[in-house]
Protein backbone atom coordinates (compact mmCIF):
# COMPACT_ATOMS: atom_id res chain seq x y z
CA UNK A 1 0.00 0.00 0.00
CA UNK A 2 1.11 3.53 -0.96
CA UNK A 3 -0.19 6.83 0.89
CA UNK A 4 0.03 10.17 -1.38
CA UNK A 5 -0.42 13.11 -0.65
CA UNK A 6 -2.63 15.02 -3.02
CA UNK A 7 -3.48 18.34 -3.55
CA UNK A 8 -6.50 19.48 -5.90
CA UNK A 9 -7.78 21.98 -7.95
CA UNK A 10 -11.57 21.08 -8.84
CA UNK A 11 -13.16 23.13 -11.70
CA UNK A 12 -10.62 23.02 -13.92
CA UNK A 13 -10.93 22.83 -17.76
CA UNK A 14 -9.93 18.93 -17.58
CA UNK A 15 -8.29 16.33 -15.45
CA UNK A 16 -4.40 16.42 -15.34
CA UNK A 17 -1.22 16.04 -12.66
CA UNK A 18 0.59 19.25 -12.28
CA UNK A 19 3.59 17.96 -10.93
CA UNK A 20 5.34 17.32 -7.42
CA UNK A 21 5.35 19.69 -4.68
CA UNK A 22 8.65 19.77 -3.23
CA UNK A 23 8.85 15.69 -4.44
CA UNK A 24 6.35 14.41 -1.86
CA UNK A 25 2.91 16.15 -2.65
CA UNK A 26 0.89 15.19 -5.89
CA UNK A 27 -0.45 18.74 -7.45
CA UNK A 28 -3.67 17.61 -9.14
CA UNK A 29 -6.03 19.49 -11.29
CA UNK A 30 -9.68 17.96 -11.75
CA UNK A 31 -12.78 19.12 -14.14
CA UNK A 32 -15.40 18.04 -11.67
CA UNK A 33 -16.91 20.99 -8.82
CA UNK A 34 -16.70 20.05 -5.21
CA UNK A 35 -20.00 19.83 -5.01
CA UNK A 36 -21.24 16.58 -3.36
CA UNK A 37 -18.53 14.75 -3.39
CA UNK A 38 -17.75 14.69 -7.32
CA UNK A 39 -14.20 16.26 -7.25
CA UNK A 40 -13.78 13.46 -4.51
CA UNK A 41 -14.90 10.78 -6.39
CA UNK A 42 -13.71 12.34 -10.32
CA UNK A 43 -9.91 11.73 -8.33
CA UNK A 44 -10.44 8.36 -7.56
CA UNK A 45 -11.23 7.67 -11.16
CA UNK A 46 -8.17 9.74 -12.30
CA UNK A 47 -5.59 8.31 -10.24
CA UNK A 48 -6.93 4.67 -10.42
CA UNK A 49 -6.80 5.32 -14.76
CA UNK A 50 -3.16 6.72 -14.23
CA UNK A 51 -1.91 3.90 -12.51
CA UNK A 52 -3.72 1.08 -14.29
CA UNK A 53 -5.70 0.19 -11.56
CA UNK A 54 -9.10 -0.27 -10.10
CA UNK A 55 -10.82 2.29 -8.68
CA UNK A 56 -11.91 0.37 -5.37
CA UNK A 57 -7.90 0.20 -5.22
CA UNK A 58 -7.80 3.90 -4.53
CA UNK A 59 -8.94 5.59 -1.05
CA UNK A 60 -8.98 9.08 0.44
CA UNK A 61 -8.79 8.26 4.04
CA UNK A 62 -8.27 11.81 4.90
CA UNK A 63 -9.19 15.05 3.43
CA UNK A 64 -12.33 14.48 1.96
CA UNK A 65 -14.10 18.18 2.49
CA UNK A 66 -10.34 19.61 2.31
CA UNK A 67 -8.34 20.48 -1.15
CA UNK A 68 -5.54 18.27 1.01
CA UNK A 69 -6.10 15.05 1.15
CA UNK A 70 -4.52 11.79 1.90
CA UNK A 71 -5.17 8.73 -0.48
CA UNK A 72 -4.40 5.40 0.09
CA UNK A 73 -3.38 3.08 -2.99
CA UNK A 74 -2.96 -0.73 -3.43
CA UNK A 75 -1.47 -2.97 -5.92
CA UNK A 76 1.53 -0.57 -7.07
CA UNK A 77 4.57 0.25 -5.52
CA UNK A 78 5.65 3.86 -4.55
CA UNK A 79 8.12 3.65 -7.22
CA UNK A 80 5.30 2.80 -9.85
CA UNK A 81 3.27 5.43 -8.62
CA UNK A 82 6.11 8.18 -9.01
CA UNK A 83 6.62 7.04 -12.75
CA UNK A 84 3.21 6.45 -13.87
CA UNK A 85 2.32 9.72 -12.62
CA UNK A 86 5.01 12.21 -13.86
CA UNK A 87 4.21 14.61 -16.17
CA UNK A 88 4.47 15.75 -19.81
Amino acid sequence: MVRLEVKVTPRAKRNEVVGWHQNHMLIVKIAAPPIAGQANDELVRFLAERLGIAASDVLIVRGYTSRQKLVEIEGVTEEEVKHRLQTG
